[in-house]
């Protein structure tokens, strides 16, 4: 194309000694002077009309060549993926299970990275509801850097059905809480969990879970409204086997009948014999251990010496919430 674009009876009428493609073929820029001066077949014109996209009448048996050579290309790729497609078909069943066996094993790593992570190991499954988890570590903390994460043994005895955590706040208590219910997840994905190997574990049919602030604006419902929507479906539908966890059960309203709202829940839950840990500020609801073995109390240790939770719980004793000392570790004003 070069040389036939020096050919001086082209010349005279190309736009520019250059060419490009048309309709999938080589043309040359040509003047509109040059239709029927030059030899060729027009494909295209600019958007101008002042220039002709011709193909020159020596080039078009190599256009022909070029695309039939394409076509025979396209067909024997063709070919070539037909029989490749039928050689899988013909392995298709070992294929798949090839593909199921590295997805497998691609899952086993990332559990075994994670495990490595963690530190983490097995546990005993138990036949029948309960919690007896030794040295357990929130799974979340662990994992960070630079941070050594509290371990704690959390646990129910026999006849025993709701763990009453209380204590100071920012003392650790909702980490207990989280901390349970991420382990029962993580039993139910085969993971291997951050507590010690003589931990059991049972595998609960249902876990339901009411932590953090319920209000909603646009619902028009109040934190303490939020939460008691929350409670609602665990009253209608909580039984045996399943794991029930309450941060600040009945919180948000007037501290009586919050309370007496918060005893009357794990009453019923109790009842329905339903496993469950609750986290409370109220008195009357640590008093229940004391009246009725079917609650455990526990507290989360604080310091008085250094006024600093130490974010381990103790089983058995009822916890301070010790509000001045907080407020005062935080930094209020001491004449307020």
């Amino acid at each position: 194309i070069r040389q036939l674009l020096t050919d001086q009876d082209v010349e005279a009428y190309v736009q520019d000694k250059i060419f490009t493609i048309r309709s999938d073929r080589y043309v040359v820029p040509m003047r509109v002077d040059g239709r029927g001066r030059v030899k060729g077949s027009i494909y295209d014109t600019s958007a101008s009309g002042q220039t002709l996209y011709m193909e020159l009448s020596e080039v078009r048996p190599m256009n022909d060549a070029l695309l039939e050579l394409e076509s025979s290309e396209k067909l024997e790729i063709l070919r070539i993926f037909k029989e490749l497609s039928a050689q899988i078909a013909a392995e298709l069943d070992t294929i798949d299970n090839n593909y199921k066996q590295l997805v497998e094993l691609d899952i086993l790593t990332a559990e075994a990275g994670l495990a490595v992570k963690l530190d983490a190991g097995p546990a005993s499954i138990r036949d029948t509801p309960g919690l007896s988890f030794l040295r357990a570590r929130h799974p979340i903390l662990e994992m960070r850097q630079g941070f050594k994460t509290v371990a704690n043994n959390v646990g129910l005895e026999d006849g025993q059905l709701s763990l009453i955590v209380s204590g100071p706040n920012a003392g650790g208590k909702t980490v207990v809480l989280k901390t349970v219910g991420l382990l029962h997840l993580m039993v139910k994905a085969r993971l291997l969990l951050p507590l010690d190997e003589k931990s059991e574990v049972f595998l609960f049919e249902n876990i339901f879970v009411e932590i953090g602030d319920a209000q909603n604006l646009s619902a028009n419902l109040s934190t303490f409204s939020g939460h008691l929507m929350g409670l609602k479906p665990v009253l209608q539908e909580a039984g045996p086997d399943d794991l029930i966890l309450l941060d600040e059960l009945a919180v948000g309203t007037e501290p009586h009948t919050g309370s007496a709202i918060g005893q009357a829940v794990l009453e019923e839950l109790a009842n329905r014999k339903a496993t469950a840990i609750v986290t409370t500020h109220f008195d009357n609801l640590k008093s229940l251990a004391i009246n009725d073995k079917r609650f455990r109390n526990g507290s989360m240790e604080f310091s008085t010496k250094n006024l600093q939770p130490t974010y381990r719980l103790v089983l058995d004793i009822p916890g301070q919430s010790y509000g001045i000392e907080v407020a005062e570790q935080i930094g209020l004003p001491k004449h307020v």
